[in-house]
Parts: C-alpha cells; sequence; structure tokens
C-alpha cells in the first residue's frame, strides 16, 4: 500500500511511504511485527489529472483505497504508472484523492456502470475482472466496459440509450478494438446521439477505428441532451468493439 500525505511526488519519494500491512502478507518475524488494525474502506474517490480512476489489481477487481490512523493508503500495484512527478493532495468533505491536475471546479464524474440505461439491444457493461480483456495478448484491466458485440451492417443492431435529461456536461472513455489475431480485418464506429422526446436523433461525434489502432480518447459534449443514444457499427470480422473505463461528467 502507499501513504499519501501532501507535497510533491517525485517517483516514489516526496510526500510518500511504502508501508507494508498486515493484509495476508507473510513476513519473516525478524522483519516485523504483525498485529490487527482497523480501517475504514469505501467511498473514495480518485483523480488522476482530472480524470476518475478505479484501482484494480492483477485480476482486474476493484481495490479499495483505505483510511487508517488518519491516512490515506492507496494500493502500490494498482497505481503503477500514475505516479511521476504529479502533485497529490487529498480533499476531506469529498473524500477524494487527486493526482496531477484537478478536474475543473464543481465538477464531479460518474461511471456509466452506476447509470441505469433507459433502453439496451444487443450490449453490455461489465465491471471489475469482468471488464478485462486483451490485445494482442496484452491484459487491459478497465473499471468498467460497454461492449458491442458484432451484429449486422444495422445500427440498430447495437445501440444503448440513457436518459440524462439535461444533467451532464459530457461523456469520457477510450474506444479500442478488441483482438489477438495478427491481421484482423475489423473495424467500427462509435456514434454519439442526442435524442429528444419525439425519438428524433441528433448527431452529436463519432469515431472509427480498426484493429491495430491504439486506443482512441473518447470526450462528447452532453450539454442539452435529453436522451443520449450510443450506437455500434461492426462490419462482421473480429469480435466488435469496446468503450471503457466511461464516465459522465456533470456540475455540482
Amino acid at each position: 500500500m502507499m501513504k499519501f500525505e501532501k507535497g510533491t511526488l517525485k517517483g516514489f519519494a516526496a510526500g510518500t511511504l511504502v508501508t507494508v500491512l498486515t493484509l495476508g502478507t507473510i513476513l519473516p518475524s525478524s522483519a516485523a511485527t504483525m498485529k490487527e488494525i482497523k480501517v475504514a474502506m469505501g467511498g473514495i474517490k480518485i483523480y488522476v489529472d482530472g480524470n476518475l480512476k478505479k484501482p484494480t489489481d492483477v485480476n482486474g477487481n476493484v481495490v479499495e483505497p483505505m483510511i487508517y490512523d488518519g491516512t490515506t493508503y492507496l494500493p502500490v500495484r494498482a497505481l503503477t504508472g500514475m505516479l511521476t512527478d504529479k502533485e497529490v493532495a487529498w480533499d476531506q468533505e469529498s473524500q477524494t484523492v487527486y493526482i496531477g491536475q484537478r478536474p475543473d471546479a464543481g465538477v464531479k464524474s460518474v461511471p456509466i456502470d452506476e447509470v441505469e440505461p433507459y433502453k439496451i439491444w444487443n450490449y453490455y457493461v461489465s465491471t471489475g475482472k469482468d471488464a478485462q480483456f486483451t490485445v494482442l495478448g496484452e491484459t487491459y484491466s478497465p473499471f468498467n466496459k460497454i461492449t458491442f458485440p458484432n451484429g449486422t451492417l444495422n445500427y440498430r443492431e447495437n445501440d444503448l440509450t440513457y436518459k440524462l435529461d439535461s444533467g451532464y456536461d459530457s461523456i469520457c472513455g477510450k474506444f479500442i478494438i478488441p483482438f489477438n489475431d495478427l491481421g484482423n480485418e475489423g473495424q467500427s464506429t462509435l456514434q454519439f446521439y442526442n435524442v429528444d422526446q419525439y425519438g428524433e436523433e441528433t448527431l452529436i461525434k463519432e469515431y472509427s477505428a480498426k484493429a491495430g489502432d491504439a486506443a482512441i480518447d473518447v470526450d462528447v459534449n452532453l450539454q442539452g441532451c435529453n436522451f443520449l443514444r450510443i450506437k455500434a457499427k461492426n462490419n462482421g470480422k473480429g469480435n466488435g468493439c469496446i468503450l471503457y473505463d466511461v464516465t459522465l461528467t456533470t456540475a455540482k
């Protein structure tokens, strides 16, 4: 676990302390004195450069940060790659750790798996270990994932709708085509629509990708969006497409 206090993080030095807690770890008796401790867990949010993150272990399971004796501890493994030369701050009121750039004042992020869909068709949302996927043998462990499997070329074969009532400012995430076979010819287009009460659709933004492309950053303006409809069109080759680490952002 890593202990966060205050100051600037330089590698694993200033403002941090690597601390071994007795949570299933076995050490020689000469190395440490074992004792039971009580910690507070749950409800702690982590932002890295303004983006909400949920740390996971090597198996893709979400790892909850903890508070012990007034200090917040975060899992070292889950934060690998996030901690180089970044400011670290703790907000007691919101129970939030900020690493690097903070989100704009008054803005909060909601993981899309915490929002109930209004209508679904041939898609599914996964979290934790179930959200893992691979690209050329490399395992990704996002905190959530929307999968749009292969269907026909009809957009209606892969879409989902959320009732937002103009309550969110944007949707963010990453778009990719998972594959493991060299020469995969999968291609997908991801589209975001504003839908009114009459069912009329207005295209807001779209992204296109093919197998082999790096993950594409998705950032869609949702201001004034009553119903959000996300559609995916796959070319029928490969495993469809994925939108992962998906959050809705809104002003408080």
